[in-house]
């Protein structure tokens, strides 16, 4: 079997989740193919085999495993499960939207974030409950960040299919932030399970595509409205570098206090004054 491989997560619950194997040539045919795990790093587990089965994806021929009860990614249990004789891993991550809220695992999420070039404290981010934004994204180090249980947010201003594609099969990566004006075909090479997001201005309405939007506070104190019912994210710039984790997460806690009905959002995002 040739290096080229991908595993792509599907339909996914507590009850059960399915992983499809998509071969990127019609020669990579396995005769046998196995999902072994579930692992972590923060606990010991018991691990099973679990066969992939011959099915059509579309128009592609595929494999498919449906992993009963499976153990899901979240990062206080970072679990993960890796293709049998290759170093692809996946971790099956149950992100969802319901109404205007992020629910991560079954339980609502209020999404802390900030964008600070600091993140060699990322056992402190995760302390103090709070997400680093990136703007690069490299594969390995995704890979990793999934191991270990450190989730990011990506803001792509110049994103590629190749990019987008690759930071979906990251379990670590929560979301993804595209231009408003992203092409559908680059907008198609994200995964059914990754959510999309893009910053929203008050001369634009909300892109069909928009899972959720990011709002300026600015616009936000000006009683703007949504169009349609859609998780909002609220933005405040600020000088987010240098700050540690905790101070970041206090600053957090205080431009919900300055909000309306603060409380409502569903995340509260700090980003440079810079990027203004």
């Amino acid at each position: 079997m040739s290096s080229s491989f991908m595993l792509r997560q599907g339909r996914t619950s507590s009850l059960e989740a399915d992983i499809w194997y998509l071969p990127e040539s019609r020669q990579d045919q396995p005769d046998s193919l196995c999902l072994i795990g579930p692992f972590s790093e923060r606990g010991k587990t018991l691990t099973a085999r679990y066969p992939f089965r011959a099915a059509q994806l579309g128009d592609r021929q595929a494999w498919k495993v449906t992993v009963p009860e499976p153990s899901l990614w979240t990062p206080q249990n970072p679990a993960y499960y890796k293709l049998a004789d290759s170093p692809e891993i996946i971790g099956l991550r149950d992100l969802r939207i319901r109404g205007e809220s992020f629910f991560l695992a079954d339980r609502r999420w209020v999404v802390r974030a900030a964008s600070n070039s600091q993140l060699t404290e990322r056992e402190n981010w995760q302390a103090a409950d709070l997400i680093p934004i990136q703007e690069s994204f490299r594969l390995d180090a995704g890979q990793a960040a999934t191991v270990a249980g450190k989730p990011f947010i990506l803001r792509i201003e110049d994103p590629t299919r190749e990019l987008i594609d690759a930071a979906s099969r990251t379990a670590a990566v929560l979301m993804l932030m595209l231009p408003y004006d992203c092409s559908d075909e680059v907008r198609h090479a994200s995964h059914s399970h990754i959510l999309l997001g893009t910053d929203l201005t008050a001369d634009h309405p909300i892109p069909a595509w928009a899972q959720f939007i990011s709002v300026a506070e600015s616009l936000l104190h000006t009683g703007w409205q949504p169009q349609r019912r859609i998780p909002i994210v609220a933005t405040r710039r600020c000088n987010a570098e240098n700050q540690s984790p905790v101070e970041l997460r206090k600053m957090c806690d205080h431009f919900q206090a300055d909000l309306d009905h603060g409380a409502e959002f569903a995340g509260l995002w700090l980003l440079p004054k810079a990027l203004e």
